[in-house]
């Protein structure tokens, strides 16, 4: 089966991409870190037919982020596509914000 994992996973593009990706028979691999919103997006998918699994962690922790890969992987296989749409809610155009602005939580 194809899968598809997104690490980041919110409203706007991620739930998009999701819903677009379960449509073309992707079996869906959900990334972010608060369960409950997890929940409410698999439940969406799970409605429109699609296979799909959650993973809690936060992706500036890369020990989470590996761990929530591999019970992704255990659970739908390796993934085909990976989407990193993880944000962090900081003004300001990528190129201007000082490094330490990407691993702060």
């Amino acid at each position: 089966m194809k899968t598809i994992f997104i690490i980041g996973m919110g409203p706007g593009v991620s739930s998009a991409v999701s819903e677009r990706f379960a449509r073309e028979g992707f079996a869906v691999g959900l990334v972010a870190r608060r369960v409950d919103k997890l929940r409410e997006y698999q439940a969406a998918l799970s409605q429109a037919g699609a296979r799909s699994a959650i993973a809690a962690a936060d992706a500036a922790q890369p020990g989470s982020l590996t761990a929530a890969m591999q019970d992704l992987e255990a659970e739908l296989g390796a993934p085909g596509v990976l989407v990193y749409n993880a944000i962090s809610h900081t003004p300001g155009g990528a190129l201007a914000l000082p490094a330490e602005d990407f691993e702060r939580e």
